[in-house]
């Protein structure tokens, strides 16, 4: 699911490309990043279901707060969430996780350089995460 702007690198290689090239499906949201229709975004039923977003901590801070006031349950089926475009704090890390049920990797990059650095296993196991947090 994309929520970064096309003019964004972000949005253009990783939301847009990436997937495309790996023969991946894009959903775009059809205005600009709003917290409440993202999250129902999430959830939409059948072949489209978004199974991963990558965002800007600021986009995730105003989704997780969102999600604390909302009446309506969160229904997504998120295999991840990546962040990057600015480091992303511990507590927000671990808030999304326990939001979305799935694991939050932090990355950056330079520019038109990115990712610089991202996950180093596919999945966790054990107690072990792919990732520290921060």
């Amino acid at each position: 699911l994309n929520a970064m702007p096309l003019f964004h690198i972000g949005g253009i290689s990783c939301n847009l490309l990436a997937p495309l090239v790996s023969g991946g499906t894009v959903v775009c949201l059809s205005q600009g990043f709003d917290p409440r229709s993202f999250l129902k975004a999430l959830g939409q039923p059948g072949p489209l279901q978004p199974t991963w977003y990558y965002a800007s901590p600021s986009m995730h801070m105003a989704m997780a707060s969102y999600a604390a006031q909302a009446a309506d349950d969160i229904d997504a089926n998120l295999r991840l969430v990546r962040s990057a475009a600015a480091a992303m704090p511990p507590a927000l890390q671990q808030r999304l996780e326990k939001l979305f049920q799935c694991e939050v990797f932090a990355t950056y990059g330079m520019s038109e350089c990115m990712p610089v650095a991202s996950r180093v296993c596919s999945k966790p196991f054990d107690d072990f995460r792919c990732q520290p947090l921060g």
